[in-house]
């Protein structure tokens, strides 16, 4: 059971870090460092699009934000 433990921590750990690359690349507006955190094959519906999109559009919702000159940033916290 602690080979299960070790995986699930490494696997933990792999996802947080990607979580963390994700919000940093926002930050930097590096779209290109963004989108390739994505599947090829990628199909979802960011909260601003009204319909899905495929990852050549993964970073629209930056671009929005950004053009009006709003600096995105994270936030990090013991949640």
């Amino acid at each position: 059971m602690a080979e299960l433990g070790q995986s699930a921590t490494n696997y933990e750990a792999e996802v947080w870090s990607l979580e963390k690359a994700y919000w940093e690349y926002v930050k930097v507006n590096d779209l290109e460092k963004y989108r390739a955190l994505w599947h090829e094959d990628f199909l979802g519906w960011p909260f601003i699009n009204s319909a899905p999109v495929r990852k050549d559009h993964i970073t629209d919702w930056i671009t929005a934000n950004t053009s009006k000159g709003i600096k995105l940033q994270s936030y990090s916290g013991n949640w």
